[in-house]
């Protein structure tokens, strides 16, 4: 305990010494100035390397454009004779006019921002130099909504501060010369000294609880709950404040004396707060279970009210788990739905981080609940209870989320119909089982409040839109209007053209689609002119289009006087008419009027997303079907829905809200009244249910994981080895499932991804070879000088609708020549140069087309160039650049719904793997549990089990078969184990009986036979002495019998002929009756004991002698030779065996003979078998017994 508190200070330490360390790097001016100049000096110096390395390289140029090629952070270019022949990437850079006056190293300033310019002069000759430059962009000017210019520096050249020019701030210099002054305060998110000290605070924090509950747990259980009700209200306090606004720690906010600077992100604050929570749980339930009194006061059966109050508390855990999600995923403001968007950035993990924390910590609770709740459960008694307390929950403000219940309430049930809700600490099969069944409860809850949410945002949504639909006035579209009014009355070559009726042509209308801001691409643009008299004029006459002024007495005039507003609220296409009256001087030369029709569709471009961010966010509103009713009546329709010609039909009853959500089968509805009498219906598709499954899919698999590593640091990483083989079936059968299938998923999303690029590039090149043929003669006309720049710009516009895709030309020199935004370069955002991929593959290389990777300010996207060829063979015109975007919407779109049968499909599997896997292996695994369950009572000393019955000719039935083997070979060893032991007390039996008979004997024999001697030998006392010294004789015999068969030595074997042996032993009963059939051409050699062979023979062949009362004896022996054993057999004619007999025949001291020892029997079974050799008998069919021996034939050269 002394060391945990040791490491506590240890780190308590370290977390201060962390704390000063970033107060000091966060405050400290001086740090801030020399991090600042120290990285500022290595973007220069790194330049002015390369720099002296380009002007020590002889600049090669193919029609005046370097072939030389270098990839640079910061854009490098040389300068020959005023002309730019070399630059290393196609970043912007102003005129060389306008720099070519500068210092070694200077500070820039233009529309685009500020910039570092560094400059190096090379004189190969008195009359020739070349200059080399290279240019740091510092910032980077847009425009906000209020349409003010802001400099903002580029983050890549300070990237772990947040920087912005100041005239009182940090010097940054050059060799002593202040290039700009700045202010700047390091980035917390990039500052490692505060993610560290947050870390270790956090880490202090923690074991410092653990510690302290652990030692109140250990000495008083029951004031741990004391201690825990404080610590929870506390816990509940912090976490509520998250939801509200973001944390901040006082004490840290004196020190730093700046605030912000120790702000707790939302995600870290309710990471940190659930670890809190998820320990105090821990640390709770063991002491409930430690203390004697609490378990006395939770487990009452008799308070009827317990099991109730344990379930309304399971009902509000399972409440709170989901009120958590829902206010997690509201507050954290991403896409958190799997089936719109796959995007795993570093905040969505933290998301999903603190889900998983948060149903660990739903899980142990409700674990605790459910157990203590089953203890204390009269299902008879309780039941009523239970129902009013339904009734309760459902009659509370939280009754709207009672679908909660359900999960809730289908889990509860399973745990207690399957009994899967075991001990933790005792892993089996229904422990996953058990985690299958949370994790699912847990992903249906996580599902709702997706489905919730959607519901929501998708209400949010159609509310835009709608507003967007019914609100005409665009004010942003007005002001750019009124700009183009003001540009229209002062351009001189609109003026000149009106002037003559033959010139006032569409050309009138090129040149204004020129002055037009970007934002009015919204917007189609049509022009209509008139003369001093009112009447059409130019190509408005010419046209024959009618357009009567008296529209606009029926518009409504804006906040200029001379724009006007007509609405169109079914359709959306709101109409902007501008009046712009054209003076020449005083004279009046008559009226443009500009048409302004607002879009409902607008093609996202590349030059779109660089111009203007308003026309991004005006394309990202959502697209419905929508119709207006007029007092119930359809009044205008637009989608692909079929609208019903009354509402009466999809809503019977009238509706007195200003607005109304409603599902009506597999659609959504959302009703908004527009006026007293009218209203307007939007319709969009139900959440989809395969978006449901999804969701249930994708957060099952991911909280059964964080389940199961909960569990393993639950149980202190637990070996493998310890756990059961049924369980470890699964693993590994769960393993291999798992990770051919994630890789195989990986692989198509892999290739899907791929082949949807290549499709993408390839439908690119084919445009840009289309339009770089149609754009040939125009190309031509305007390198002959027979249109101007803006009339060929006006070309590349129209291309530009046509193709509905960004169009730039370049010379044959690489130099910029025209594109359908002119607005691009007049706001010093993209360069007029080549890109140098382009340059080397088609200018050098003489390729045809090359898609390049590029990026322009904060935006990745692929540029196409292809080459445009003149009618002559082999000239080049210039070169067509296309940019775009890879289509990313497309791809994702096409990427989920991958992902999303595959997440379905491999949990679907994986359920279907685990549960039938568990039946199948089940299946498998009982015989080797019944032979466990055998062996397990199976004892030598006890009754064997009976052999197992298994027909399959599998590995588990070779298993079953050497199982009973096993059985049968331990019965066998059994018997014989007892015959042993039986045997060892038969020898101690004998030889004490030997020694007891024969100690009287001797005395007894002397004494009798010195009677003998003094008695006649006709009398009736030497008869009786001389029976007496027979029986004393026999007596001792059979002591003798007895000690021989005690004292048995070891056996001295030995190779001999048996044949032989038996020939000599059988010489010695010729006088009897005996038959004997010996093969005499052949020996049998045995390797045995001959003495006690000998012995064995004598006692068999005078058994079988004995055994016939009669006089009539007959004998047969035969020998004959068995493969590789000798099989001999004695058979008489006596008077048999009884068959009460048979088993005992071969057991010691038993005898059928009157005055037989029972010894011969057991003596030659003994030696016998000691030659491994056996000895059995056989009833014959009339009389007498057959006695058979066999004996392994041994090689005779041994």
């Amino acid at each position: 305990m002394y060391r945990k508190w040791v490491l506590v200070l240890f780190f308590w330490l370290l977390s201060g010494m962390a704390l000063l360390f970033s107060i000091y790097q966060s405050e400290n001016k001086y740090v801030i100035e020399e991090r600042l100049n120290l990285r500022l000096g290595e973007v220069v110096n790194d330049q002015f390397e390369k720099l002296t390395w380009l002007s020590n390289e002889t600049v090669n140029t193919v029609e005046g454009v370097s072939t030389n090629i270098t990839k640079d952070d910061y854009p490098l270019f040389a300068v020959i004779n005023n002309e730019v022949v070399y630059w290393s990437s196609n970043a912007y850079i102003p005129e060389y006019k306008s720099f070519n006056s500068l210092e070694a190293v200077s500070v820039y300033l233009d529309a685009s921002g500020y910039s570092i310019v560094l400059r190096l002069v090379k004189k190969p000759s008195a009359l020739d130099s070349i200059e080399y430059y290279s240019f740091i962009p510092v910032t980077r000017r847009f425009e906000n909504d209020s349409h003010d210019a802001i400099a903002r520096v580029i983050p890549e050249l300070f990237p772990n501060f947040n920087v912005r020019i100041s005239e009182g701030g940090v010097p940054l210099s050059i060799d002593n010369k202040v290039l700009f002054r700045v202010d700047a305060k390091i980035k917390e998110s990039r500052e490692l000294s505060v993610a560290i000290f947050i870390f270790l605070i956090v880490i202090s924090s923690l074991i410092t609880l653990n510690l302290f509950m652990d030692k109140l747990i250990k000495k008083q259980p029951k004031w741990t709950l004391v201690w825990a009700l404080p610590l929870l209200a506390g816990w509940f306090y912090f976490f509520r404040q998250l939801f509200k606004e973001e944390i901040t720690l006082p004490v840290f906010k004196e020190i730093g004396n700046q605030r912000g600077l120790f702000l707790l992100d939302i995600s870290e604050g309710i990471i940190i707060s659930l670890l809190f929570l998820l320990l105090i749980v821990c640390k709770l339930i063991p002491a409930v279970y430690k203390s004697k009194f609490f378990l006395d006061f939770l487990f009452r059966k008799e308070k009827k009210w317990m099991s109730s109050a344990y379930f309304f508390l399971a009902m509000m855990n399972s409440y709170g788990f989901y009120r958590g999600i829902e206010l997690l995923s509201v507050k954290v403001g991403m896409e958190i739905d799997i089936t719109k968007s796959l995007l795993f950035n570093l905040s969505k993990v933290e998301y999903y981080i603190t889900l998983l924390i948060m149903a660990a910590s739903y899980f142990l609770i409700n674990h605790f609940l459910y157990k203590i709740f089953l203890k204390s459960l009269d299902i008879i008694k309780h039941l009523p209870y239970l129902i009013i307390v339904l009734i309760v929950y459902a009659g509370l403000p939280i009754s709207s989320n009672l679908w909660v219940l359900i999960p809730h309430s289908l889990s509860w049930l399973i745990m207690y119909y399957t009994g899967c809700a075991v001990q933790l600490s005792n892993p089996k099969y229904l422990t996953l089982f058990y985690f299958m069944v949370i994790a699912m409860s847990t992903s249906l809850i996580y599902a709702g409040v997706i489905y919730k949410i959607d519901r929501s945002n998708e209400i949010s949504s159609k509310r835009d839109f709608a507003l967007d639909l019914i609100t005409s006035h665009d004010s942003l579209a007005v002001h750019h209007i009124n700009e183009v009014i003001g540009k229209v009355k002062n351009n001189k070559v609109i003026k000149l053209r009106f002037q003559n009726e033959q010139l006032a042509t569409t050309n009138i209308k090129e040149q204004i689609t020129v002055l037009q801001d970007p934002y009015l691409d919204l917007y189609d643009f049509e022009i209509h002119l008139f003369n001093s008299r009112g009447t059409p004029y130019g190509f408005s006459k010419a046209s024959n289009e009618v357009f009567s002024k008296d529209q606009l007495l029926l518009s409504e005039r804006t906040k200029f006087e001379n724009i006007f507003l007509i609405t169109h609220i079914e359709s959306g296409r709101h109409k902007y008419y501008a009046v712009v009256n054209l003076m020449n001087g005083q004279e009046y030369l008559g009226q443009l009027i500009l048409e302004y029709t607002k879009r409902r569709f607008f093609p996202q471009t590349v030059f779109t997303s660089f111009l203007n961010s308003q026309v991004l966010a005006v394309d990202n509103i959502k697209s419905y079907d929508y119709a207006f009713y007029e007092s119930g009546l359809l009044l205008h329709r637009f989608g692909n829905y079929n609208f019903p010609d009354s509402l009466s039909i999809i809503q019977p009853i009238p509706i007195t809200l200003n607005e109304h959500s409603f599902n009506i089968n597999d659609h959504r509805f959302f009703q908004v009244k527009t006026s007293n009498t009218r209203c307007l219906l939007l319709v969009s598709p139900h959440y989809p249910r395969n978006a449901m499954i999804s969701n249930v899919a994708f957060m099952f698999i991911l909280t059964f994981i964080g389940f199961g590593l909960v569990f393993l640091i639950m149980i202190n990483l637990k070996p493998i080895e310890k756990y059961s083989l049924i369980n470890k079936i699964q693993l590994y059968v769960g393993i291999a499932f798992l990770v051919p299938t994630l890789l195989v998923s990986m692989a198509i999303m892999n290739v899907l991804n791929t082949s949807y690029r290549a499709d993408i590039n390839r439908s690119y090149q084919n445009k840009a070879l289309n339009i770089a043929e149609n754009m040939t003669d125009e190309l031509e006309i305007f390198l002959n000088n027979q249109i101007n720049r803006d009339q060929f710009n006006q070309k590349l516009i129209e291309m530009s609708r046509l193709t509905q895709s960004d169009l730039m030309i370049y010379s044959a020199t690489g130099k910029w020549l025209g594109a359908n935004k002119s607005a691009l370069f007049d706001r010093k955002i993209w360069s007029k140069y080549l890109n140098r991929e382009a340059i080397n593959h088609i200018l050098v290389g003489q390729g045809q087309l090359k898609i390049v990777a590029d990026r322009a300010g904060d935006f990745n996207f692929n540029t196409v160039y292809t080459a445009i060829y003149g009618h002559e063979a082999g000239r080049l015109l210039g070169v067509l650049a296309i940019p775009f975007f890879d289509s990313t919407r497309n791809n994702n779109l096409q990427q989920i719904e991958v992902f999303n049968n595959l997440i379905v499909f491999f949990t679907s599997i994986f359920l279907l793997t685990l549960i039938v896997g568990y039946y199948g292996m089940r299946k498998i695994i009982s015989p080797i549990q019944l032979i466990s369950d055998s062996m397990r009572h199976t004892n030598i000393f006890n009754q064997g089990p009976l052999p197992l019955s298994y027909r399959q000719k599998d590995e588990i039935g070779m298993l079953v078969f050497e199982y009973n083997e096993m059985v049968s070979k331990l019965e066998k060893s059994k018997n014989e184990l007892a015959l042993v032991q039986k045997e060892a007390a038969w020898k101690e039996i004998a030889q004490q009986v030997a020694h007891e008979i024969k100690n009287p004997l001797t005395p007894m024999k002397l004494k009798i036979q010195q009677m003998q001697r003094h008695a006649n030998r006709s009398s009736l006392d030497y008869e009786v002495l001389n029976s007496l010294l027979a029986q004393i004789e026999n007596l001792a015999s059979i002591a003798d019998s007895f000690s021989a068969f005690a004292q048995m030595p070891a056996p001295r074997n030995e190779v001999f002929d048996f044949s032989r042996l038996l020939k000599q032993i059988l010489s010695l009963f010729e006088d009897n009756n005996m038959e004997i059939e010996i093969d005499q051409s052949e020996k049998l050699f045995v390797y045995a004991d001959s003495d006690l062979m000998r012995q064995i023979l004598n006692n068999l062949i005078l058994n079988a002698i004995q055994s016939v009362k009669s006089n009539e004896i007959e004998i047969k022996v035969v020998l004959v030779r068995k493969e590789d054993q000798l099989l001999l057999s004695i058979q008489d004619n006596g008077q048999g065996i009884e068959l009460i007999n048979s088993a005992n025949i071969f057991k010691p001291y038993f005898s059928t003979k009157m005055r037989g020892s029972g010894i011969g029997l057991a003596l030659a079974k003994k030696g016998i078998e000691q030659a491994r050799g056996n000895i059995w008998f056989e009833p014959n069919t009339g009389l007498g017994t057959t006695f058979f021996v066999s004996l392994p034939l041994a090689n005779s050269k041994l």
